[in-house]
């Protein structure tokens, strides 16, 4: 699912032109989803404690986005998110 489709399926309004919330990575060895894993997302990789993360979506929890230079279109638990 694609963000735009899992932002209007979470009835969230998101446009090319939104900002990003840019949010930090607060411990290490947090997994990053293809996709909420209530929506069925599977671990894509792990990343560590002040990697940025620019989150564009939220769902529930949530919170999907893009890992600049390492991953884009990928879901972050907002427990492991420092955002301000």
């Amino acid at each position: 699912m694609t963000l735009a489709a899992a932002a209007a399926f979470a009835g969230t309004a998101m446009s090319s032109a939104a900002p990003a919330e840019t949010c930090y990575v607060k411990t290490d060895v947090v997994p990053y989803y293809s996709q909420a894993p209530s929506r069925g997302g599977e671990i894509q990789g792990w990343v560590n404690a002040g990697t940025r993360f620019d989150a564009k979506v939220r769902d529930g929890y949530w919170r999907g986005g893009s890992i600049p230079r390492v991953a884009d279109g990928v879901f972050i638990h907002s427990n492991y998110l420092n955002c301000p």
